[in-house]
């Protein structure tokens, strides 16, 4: 049940993030084009600082996608998450988020849509997926003693 969430998540996520950059495409293609790139090495960079530190990325991981796309980085020793991981997450993230939204205000259903989607993946992140989830060394891991 928490891969089908963790699955229900990235596709929510990627839904709001996609929302972001049809907004973006609307005013120009190229800034479409950078947002879409920067989607892209964002992915990449959570997966990198983040998911391949994960001791159950490769066997149990809930967000089924993201693990098996470590494998695509050098092994990282996965132990505890240290400020570093953490601050280049949030900050990716943040920028991710924040980017579209001036142009999101100019379509009232896109900016719906994107912070709906948005919000969605996080219930279902937080409800379902770390719930469940078997990587303790998480600070969101609702399994750490």
């Amino acid at each position: 049940m928490s891969r089908t969430h963790g699955l229900i998540s990235i596709l929510l996520f990627t839904t709001s993030l996609l929302l972001g950059l049809t907004a973006l495409i609307i005013e120009s293609p190229y800034l479409g084009l950078g947002y879409g790139f920067l989607i892209i090495a964002g992915t990449l960079g959570i997966s990198f600082f983040y998911c391949a530190k994960c001791p159950v990325r490769l066997t149990r991981c809930s967000h089924i996608i993201v693990g098996p796309l470590t494998r695509l980085f050098p092994e990282r020793q996965s132990d505890q998450y240290g400020k570093l991981d953490y601050t280049v997450v949030i900050v990716i993230l943040l920028f991710l988020i924040i980017s579209p939204q001036y142009w999101l205000w100019n379509n009232i259903t896109l900016l719906i849509g994107f912070w709906t989607t948005l919000l969605l993946a996080g219930l279902e992140i937080n409800r379902f997926v770390c719930t469940r989830c078997d990587n303790t060394r998480c600070i969101a891991c609702k399994k750490r003693t």
